[in-house]
């Protein structure tokens, strides 16, 4: 008895295999296009970098991003402040650098460099800390522009 032969289904195949990539490749696209999205620094102004000091109001130490929040006295009235908000790197990634949840205690002094944000609020990203001893904290260097604002020294004052 002759067998028949019966041509593998490759023109089906190749059809749903294409399909299922296509979609599978869209999925990934968008997902990265959000996480993109999520870690956007447009909204800080990366051309040049400010520093403050003031008294460490609160630390934030969670997940996606750490804060600093920093009260600074203004300058056209003595005794009167300004909360600045700062945006850092995530928890692992300063833990890398050294970091713990009490790298930065409230109530302490520091001067902070950041890039600020574009729309004039008291704020932004965080570069790195200066301790009153003159250590430095450094943030997440794998965001723009921080490994090299960091090696700049604040204005003397």
């Amino acid at each position: 008895m002759k067998r028949e032969k019966r041509p593998f289904p490759t023109a089906s195949l190749v059809r749903t295999l294409g399909k299922r990539t296509a979609c599978v490749a869209a999925l990934i696209c968008l997902g990265s296009s959000l996480a993109l999205a999520h870690h956007s620094y447009a909204m800080f102004d990366l051309s040049k970098s400010v520093f403050v000091s003031g008294t460490l109001a609160k630390h934030e130490w969670v997940n996606p991003h750490t804060f600093v929040w920093l009260y600074v006295e203004k300058a056209d009235q003595p005794g009167k402040y300004d909360l600045y908000a700062f945006e850092n790197g995530p928890i692992t990634m300063l833990m890398r650098y050294g970091w713990t949840k009490d790298t930065l205690r409230v109530g302490e002094k520091l001067t902070v460099q950041y890039f600020p944000l574009k729309d004039g609020r008291t704020g932004g990203s965080f570069v790195k800390a200066i301790h009153e001893d003159g250590a430095e904290s450094i943030g997440d260097e794998f965001a723009p522009g921080v490994a090299d604002a960091a090696k700049l020294k604040p204005p003397a004052k």
